[in-house]
């Protein structure tokens, strides 16, 4: 069975946020979507070892922030290739507080969806949230960025960068394993996901040390 036919299911960009006791942290999802509409509600799935995961596991609290087309791959990058165990990701990061305490950003943000978490479902390597809307806010008329147009017009030309900056490691994007080594072979098969060398950015040690 091959596995590269589902990145045919394309879907948005967006950046999940969320608190618990003071403590705030956010990642990068590409699944967000209304599953009811009376009472409405949205299902976001998450990986299971994210901090952010487990932080929503403890507030059942959580905003989606629908990223544009103007969003640039170092927001990105802050908010996807690095754990928020050891790294502060609002860092420089203007934020404004949701109805539940919920820092979200609005730069290169069409909508923010506030929701609360009212059942969750272990599917294995992620875990399913259905959520109640509770607010809406919207940012601008900004069209969104679907995460098919982020792949071919931001991490494309990311690639492209490989050859003038060092390479350390490789992230999947679908499950975030991170593979360390400079060089990522052809038939490389993610040990988490299953899925293959396309669905891995490069980590560049530019970007660590800065």
């Amino acid at each position: 069975m091959n596995l590269d036919f589902l990145k045919r299911i394309t879907g948005g960009l967006f950046l999940l946020t969320t608190e618990f006791n003071g403590i705030k942290n956010g990642c990068i999802i590409n699944n967000c979507m209304e599953v009811s509409t009376n009472p409405s509600c949205i299902s976001i799935s998450v990986m299971k070892n994210s901090y952010t995961n487990e932080l929503i596991e403890k507030c059942k609290k959580f905003a989606i922030s629908i990223l544009n087309k103007d969003v640039s791959s170092e927001m990105v990058k802050k908010f996807e290739l690095f754990s928020g165990r050891k790294n502060d990701k609002f860092q420089n990061i203007s934020t404004v507080m949701d109805k539940n305490n919920v820092p979200y950003v609005t730069k290169n943000v069409s909508t923010v969806i506030s929701a609360n978490v009212i059942s969750k479902f272990d599917l294995g390597t992620h875990t399913l949230f259905i959520a109640q809307v509770i607010d809406i806010n919207d940012i601008n008329n900004s069209k969104p960025i679907t995460y098919d147009e982020y792949q071919k017009n931001v991490v494309l030309k990311e690639k492209n960068k490989a050859s003038s900056q060092h390479i350390i490691g490789w992230k999947c994007r679908r499950c975030g394993y991170v593979h360390i080594g400079e060089i990522l072979p052809n038939n490389f098969i993610c040990p988490l996901c299953g899925r293959g060398k396309d669905d891995f950015d490069p980590i560049f040690k530019e970007e660590i040390e800065n």
